[in-house]
């Protein structure tokens, strides 16, 4: 079930995209690269996740964006 909601069809019923994702070899951890509309979509997404450990929702930006505004 966490595996069908953690999809991309999951994501596009919250209007989050998944560009990518990683599981962390040896251990209990997932990393996901999402965007969404705004930050509670994308941590209502997330949510059940929950239910398999400790989930943690923060905004990231590109690179280039970081940069062309002149640091973090």
């Amino acid at each position: 079930m966490l595996l069908r909601r953690l999809s991309a069809e999951g994501a596009e019923r919250y209007g989050v995209t998944i560009h990518a994702e990683a599981m962390i070899e040896g251990a209990h951890s997932l990393t996901m690269i999402l965007e969404g509309p705004d930050h509670a979509k994308v941590t209502e997404f997330m949510g059940p996740s929950a239910q398999g450990g400790s989930v943690s929702v923060q905004p990231a930006y590109r690179c280039e964006a970081v940069v062309a505004r002149g640091g973090c």
